[in-house]
């Protein structure tokens, strides 16, 4: 895009050089004009009294008029091709971020699961070993088992 408007830009500064060089004149130009505006003036019987011409002349457009005149949307692309660019960094840098902090939460509910289930196993041991001991008074019968 950006390549495009400077093309155009070089391109235009060319022509208005090369139309001003083959005028003769280099600060020629390009759009030169001249008005000629006629008024008459009139009595009450309608007979023209006074005739006044005035001529207007209006300067070629030179090319640092050219210039002046692309410079500002010129600078605009370049600036909005600049804060796209930045802007795709910062969404670049903040979907990196996500991901990581995405990753990281995985990690610790995976961890707390693996933690759940070691808790829920000795628990279950636990249980299993109370049972043994006082449903099925084990304690009592280790004794006797020892003599025998």
């Amino acid at each position: 895009m950006v390549g495009g408007i400077a093309a155009l830009a070089i391109g235009g500064a060319a022509i208005a050089l090369v139309y001003g060089v083959q005028s003769g004149n280099v600060k020629a130009g390009i759009g030169a004009d001249e008005t000629i505006t006629k008024s008459e003036k009139r009595d009450k019987q309608g007979n023209i009294t006074e005739t006044t011409t005035t001529t207007t002349f209006q300067d070629a457009k030179t090319l640092w008029d050219w210039l002046s005149l692309l410079g500002v949307p010129f600078s605009l692309a370049i600036l909005g091709y600049v804060l796209q660019q930045l802007q795709q960094a910062r969404a670049e840098q903040q979907a990196k971020a996500e991901k990581e902090i995405a990753n990281q939460r995985v990690k610790v509910e995976k961890e707390i699961a693996e933690s759940n289930q070691r808790e829920e196993a000795l628990q279950n041991y636990l249980d299993r070993l109370s049972e043994l001991l006082i449903d099925k008074n084990v304690i009592a019968v280790a004794p006797k088992l020892q003599h025998l």
